[in-house]
């Protein structure tokens, strides 16, 4: 359990220092998924139980964190779509000159 913590803990700290340095910060934004689990008249428990995947998951999704892509898999398999139609790619501001 303490190699979990560590290993957290170095994550936080290198994504610190790239952005101490000018680097990449993104989020992921699930707007997508989100209305179209309103389209489908799905709840996000119903998601839960029907993609095999943890509240702990989805609860991490609502702010914007990052999550598998095995379980963006189930997502795109349950609701018949692909990864682009209920994901995107939020980069920063200030960042967006270190891409160009």
């Amino acid at each position: 359990m303490i190699i979990f913590g560590v290993i957290i803990q170095d994550i936080e700290r290198i994504k610190k220092k790239n952005l101490d340095n000018g680097g990449l910060a993104m989020t992921f934004s699930y707007n997508k998924l989100w209305k179209l689990l309103i389209d489908k008249n799905m709840l996000k428990k119903d998601l839960i139980e029907k993609a095999s995947i943890s509240p702990t998951t989805v609860a991490a999704m609502s702010k914007g964190k990052p999550v598998s892509l095995e379980t963006l898999g189930k997502i795109c398999e349950l609701l018949e779509c692909n990864i682009g139609d209920i994901i995107e790619v939020v980069i920063d501001e200030k960042s967006k000159g270190v891409l160009s």
